[in-house]
């Protein structure tokens, strides 16, 4: 089974922090399909962005950010409500989006993304 990585609000509020090998400190924001995360120390949740789409974003901000992308969104329906899938194009699903009270308080790598990944996450 694929591995999946999850970005959470939760994780911020446990204080947990990404990475074991020192590389750099950890900037404002990382993308994910950008930087090899990993070997950032220091590094929280609310830091890392995907696509350009962070946790705590207002959904349309995110739907916008991933249309700009070249990306697709599309809507499903869960049963915990509306969940925002992001694709690429013609391509496999890239991340689910977990939304509360009109924000994103969740990303889940979905197999598909690990073409875009960089360092080790690839």
């Amino acid at each position: 089974m694929p591995h999946r990585i999850i970005l959470s609000t939760c994780v911020l509020a446990s204080g947990q922090r990404t990475g074991t090998k020192p590389l750099a400190s950890a900037t404002k924001s990382v993308d994910v399909t950008r930087v090899d995360f990993t070997k950032i120390t220091g590094l929280r949740s609310t830091e890392l962005t995907v696509f350009g789409i962070r946790l705590g974003q207002k959904v349309e901000q995110a739907r916008l950010v991933a249309q700009n992308a070249g990306l697709k969104w599309n809507v499903e329906a869960s049963a915990r409500g509306p969940l925002p899938v992001v694709s690429g194009e013609k391509g496999p699903d890239l991340f689910h989006l977990g939304v509360s009270a009109d924000e994103v308080t969740r990303i889940a790598l979905q197999p598909g993304i690990a073409q875009f990944l960089q360092g080790r996450c690839a």
